[in-house]
């Protein structure tokens, strides 16, 4: 009988393997899946590439999914395409190389990785790439060549300021192996052995001197000084503590520039810090630590085309004479902006000034091959490619020998000038070449070095003539007649000033000018006055032209102003419409408000004969006036008033009596009388000589005019004495003095109300001001 543990396991067996075999089969599924759609991807791409080569993000993304499918030879294909195109960066440069190095079995991969490595130190700087290539040499036991590619790394990164130190490590690293390899403790050593060991010595002794001239981050001069000794007897050499110290003045000052370059928050500033960084640097360090500083700054800002041209220039006036440092970085500018037209001119100039005898068809491929990069990278402006054909033609007139046989060369000139021409005429349509750079320079070579004036003409009146109206310009008709004058004939100068006479409309006098002494130099009496006539003709047309050109100029402006000021007048109607439903509703509002009346207020026995006398007064004023009368008496309340408050009964207090406060003069520290002060005298005694009224000596009240003064002037004949207008300010001024009595008694009224202390009713106060202001006006 079986055991029932066992068939228990034996089923949970059986259900695991299930279990097992159906996450196999999912995983199977979903492997397929993601195949099937990184396939469609690859080849979406490829569709895209097959339009476009010049894709950068499709390269990319192509690769990547051919390394996701483990197609590493069609991911090399892709890669060896795109390098052609485009500089790769440092990090497709390390996974190409790890891929290649996981294939790697025979010597032709090894040196094809190493190829790989040339390639890609030369696109970038990159200390990672210069560890993981010396460490490839090193493994395969040549170390010649390992020594060979590690001073090229400590040439190319080892002023690298923030990760330089790693390659110096590596490379003493493999120094102090190879010398440690070298002793044989315990054995007694040949005289060669022993050469080789002190060579070795030296050559590590020489390492630890460079590095201690190098500023370098993460680098302790006190471990470095301990370290050295152990290969300097004990003790380092003096000058070598000397070059510590200024080392480490010179790794002050530029670790602030290194701080900013890691706290900024962005590429345009962190491109500005580094300008910065490089301008200091140009001040206070050498040339190689410059350039170390703009490889740095271009591997990370490898568009920016001002950058570029900056180190370009940079090396070109530094490095005049080393080609190994000025044809890489002209190379690899244009490589990174091929857009850019300085940069091919850069490049282009830099080839011609390193050409070597005997390598023409070489520089001539690269040239050309510049230019074609250039050309063919979607240029936007047709500026660009004027200069970029300007640069290679340049370049094919330098290469003609004109005392020798050169029909060749001048083929291939004037050749690549008319593609010049057809191109940008085609890409950029006459706009591409605004003056006519390109016809210009070709029209010079052939009258100035072929001696072919004819094509020279042919150039001038089939080109440029009829392009850009340049029939119009009076600077390139002045530049054909000179070409003509100073290569061509008599004749066919003076129908060039005669073509130019009748054509041009501005500076048509220094046309004038220049064909008057071509006159004077060569030409006859009858052909002066020929020309004479021609020009008087000629200006005729033009100033008349040019005073109706005015006139339609001022007409313009004047139509202009009329319009501005209808416009302003529009403006200034439109708001004046916004702004009067605002006043109807305040008009509105006010005349549903009760008319003031003036109210009626108790007055004091004392002055009720005055105030009568004042209403009698007043009235027969103002009945002169209606309209002022019916101004005071019926006008808006201001906002707010209300008519049906009646006034408070009289001797009501309007103010709360504080606490404790008792009306009849019982309240707490009341004193009804006040004793005065000692000494006190209410009468004070005037001073002893004081005079009340004090007259000036020699006044006089009275003053005799002088003898023959005549009080009575008789007018002199035809005076015509001065008749008042009828202005209102008139009418009322005679008003005013027609009722003086009127006034002056109003007046004394007015006054009364204010000083008199029984005139205590405030709104017959108010009143008496009211009507003597209004009077008054």
């Amino acid at each position: 009988m079986a055991d029932p543990g066992e068939d228990v396991a034996e089923d949970r067996e059986e259900e695991m393997e299930d279990v097992e075999e159906d996450s196999d089969t999912d995983d199977d599924d979903l492997q397929e899946k993601r195949e099937q759609e990184l396939k469609l991807r690859v080849k979406e791409l490829r569709k895209q590439l097959e339009g476009n080569d010049q894709y950068y993000d499709a390269y990319v993304h192509l690769i990547a999914a051919l390394r996701d499918l483990f197609e590493l030879e069609e991911a090399r294909a892709t890669r060896q395409k795109m390098s052609k195109v485009y500089p790769l960066t440092p990090e497709l440069w390390l996974d190409w190389i790890r891929d290649e190095q996981k294939v790697c079995t025979s010597n032709e991969e090894r040196q094809f990785i190493i190829e790989l490595f040339d390639q890609a130190v030369k696109d970038y700087t990159s200390v990672q790439l210069w560890v993981e290539y010396v460490m490839f040499m090193l493994g395969s036991g040549d170390m010649t060549a390992t020594r060979a590619v590690a001073e090229r790394a400590l040439t190319a990164v080892g002023t690298h300021v923030a990760e330089g130190v790693l390659i110096w490590q590596v490379v003493l690293l493999v120094e102090k192996q190879v010398y440690a390899g070298l002793q044989k403790a315990g054995t007694v050593q040949s005289e060669k052995e022993i050469a080789e060991q002190e060579k070795q010595l030296q050559r590590i002794q020489g390492l630890l001197r460079r590095q201690m001239r190098v500023p370098l981050l993460n680098c302790s001069t006190e471990s470095l000084a301990e370290e050295a000794a152990e290969f300097f007897e004990g003790d380092i050499e003096p000058q070598m503590k000397e070059d510590l110290k200024k080392t480490q003045s010179k790794l002050r000052e530029k670790i602030p520039f290194e701080d900013e370059l890691l706290t900024v928050a962005n590429d345009v500033d962190k491109l500005a810090a580094y300008r910065r960084y490089i301008n200091h640097i140009k001040e206070t360090d050498n040339p190689a630590a410059v350039q170390s500083l703009y490889e740095r700054a271009v591997t990370e800002h490898c568009l920016d085309v001002g950058l570029w041209e900056e180190y370009v220039r940079f090396v070109m006036h530094q490095f005049p004479w080393l080609d190994y440092v000025v044809l890489p970085v002209c190379e690899r500018s244009q490589r990174n902006c091929p857009w850019s037209a300085t940069l091919c001119e850069f490049h282009i100039t830099a080839l011609q000034m390193f050409a070597t005898q005997g390598e023409e068809n070489s520089v001539a491929s690269k040239i050309k091959g510049a230019l074609e990069k250039g050309l063919g990278c979607g240029l936007q402006s047709g500026g660009e490619a004027t200069r970029m054909w300007m640069a290679y033609l340049i370049y094919l007139r330098r290469q003609i020998k004109w005392d020798q046989s050169h029909d060749a060369e001048l083929h291939a000139l004037r050749e690549a000038g008319q593609q010049a021409i057809s191109m940008i005429d085609k890409y950029f349509g006459e706009d591409g070449d605004l003056e006519s750079i390109v016809p210009r320079f070709l029209a010079r070579i052939e009258a100035e070095c072929a001696h072919n004036q004819e094509r020279a003409r042919e150039i001038w009146n089939d080109i440029i003539m009829k392009r850009n109206n340049n029939f119009k310009n009076a600077s390139l008709w002045l530049e054909f007649i000179n070409l003509e004058r100073s290569y061509g004939t008599e004749k066919h100068c003076r129908k060039l000033f005669r073509r130019a006479l009748e054509r041009v409309w501005d500076w048509i006098e220094e046309i004038g000018s220049a064909y008057a002494r071509f006159e004077q130099e060569t030409g006859t009496l009858e052909s002066m006055e020929d020309f004479n006539k021609r020009y008087e003709d000629r200006m005729a047309i033009v100033n008349k032209k040019r005073a109706e050109d005015a006139a339609k100029l001022e007409a313009e402006k004047q139509a202009e102003v009329e319009m501005n000021q209808g416009k302003k007048q529009r403006e200034k109607a439109n708001r004046r419409e916004r702004n009067k439903p605002n006043k109807e509703k305040s008009s509105d509002k006010y005349s549903k408000e009760s008319v003031f009346k003036i109210p009626e207020v108790p007055v004091n026995k004392s002055t009720k004969a005055s105030k009568q006398d004042l209403a009698t007064n007043s009235s027969s004023r103002f009945s002169n006036s209606p309209n002022k009368l019916r101004s005071i008496n019926n006008f808006s309340p201001p906002p707010g008033y209300k008519d049906d408050v009646m006034p408070p009964p009289r001797g009501q207090n309007f103010v709360t009596s504080p606490p404790g406060y008792k009306s009849d003069g019982t309240s707490p520290d009341f004193k009804k009388d006040v004793t005065p002060p000692p000494d006190f005298k209410s009468d004070v005694t005037s001073p002893p000589d004081f005079k009340g009224d004090v007259t000036p000596p020699g006044f006089k009240s009275d003053v005799t005019p002088p003898p023959g003064f005549n009080s009575d002037v008789t007018p002199p004949p035809g005076f015509k004495p001065e008749v008042p207008t009828s202005s209102n300010a008139t009418k009322r001024g005679a008003e005013v003095l027609e009722d003086e009595p009127q006034l002056k008694k109003i007046k004394s009224m007015f006054y009364i109300c204010i000083v008199q202390p029984s005139i205590d009713n405030k709104p017959t106060h108010l009143l008496m001001c009211h009507r003597y202001c209004i009077y008054t006006q």
